[in-house]
């Protein structure tokens, strides 16, 4: 059975502008090679993203308050000098400083929606799953607080509206569930907050993000069977 994360879902049907379908195609087909051998991920990929740890500019990136044009540029060209080292051509992982970025500040997204509902934010990282027939959702939520899922995105730039990639994240982990749901997001002191209903999440995921999930995976799977074959 074939293993989605829920990160990759909105890449999957199309629906991220910044992702191809072909590209997270193969790194699923590649990372499900990679478990099967008790591995994570590829030991050039480990290799690269443990040297871009040792840069000082990772805890720059990642502890700053703001992140500027500046910083984005010279955190491109490190990961471009890193994975020519190693011969990466493709898939360089220029997401690695926003990524890390977010977990490192966390903790602190987590500490002000505690503020702002004075309550306690439970389940953090807890893993959810669903099961699909050919396939299964897997995903770690935030958090729950007062009875909704939570969703923490720590921006390092300013976005007029929320990515409906985001979206579809954290209406699937509702689905999955059966809860309503709420993302922050945080963007140096500025929060901005979007509430899922229960009723909106069903509604996208049932007419239109598994259905269209579905379709992939079966064509996916048909493809691989047919090359097996051949």
């Amino acid at each position: 059975m074939i293993k989605i994360a829920v990160t990759k879902i909105s890449s999957l049907i199309g629906k991220h502008p910044y992702k191809r379908v072909s590209d997270t195609i193969k790194e699923i087909l590649t990372r499900a090679e990679f478990w099967k051998n008790n591995k994570k991920y590829s030991p050039t990929q480990n290799v690269v993203e443990a040297q871009l740890k040792q840069t000082s500019f990772y805890n720059w990136f990642t502890k700053a308050n703001v992140v500027t044009g500046r910083m984005r540029r010279i955190g491109r060209s490190i990961v471009n000098k890193v994975c020519k080292e190693h011969g990466v051509k493709y898939n360089k992982p220029y997401n690695y400083w926003a990524k890390k970025r977010g977990v490192t500040k966390e903790p602190w997204c987590i500490a002000n929606v505690k503020r702002m509902c004075n309550a306690t934010v439970t389940d953090q990282q807890k893993k959810i799953s669903l099961n699909c027939n050919d396939y299964k959702i897997v995903g770690a939520i935030d958090g729950i607080c007062q009875g909704k899922v939570v969703e923490i995105k720590c921006r390092s730039c300013v976005l007029k509206e929320t990515p409906c990639w985001e979206l579809i994240q954290i209406k699937v982990y509702c689905y999955i569930l059966q809860m309503p749901g709420v993302l922050y997001e945080f963007q140096g002191n500025d929060v901005r907050k979007t509430e899922v209903s229960l009723e909106d999440a069903t509604t996208s995921f049932e007419n239109d993000i598994q259905p269209e999930l579905t379709k992939v995976i079966n064509e996916l799977l048909l493809s691989k069977t047919s090359t097996e074959r051949n």
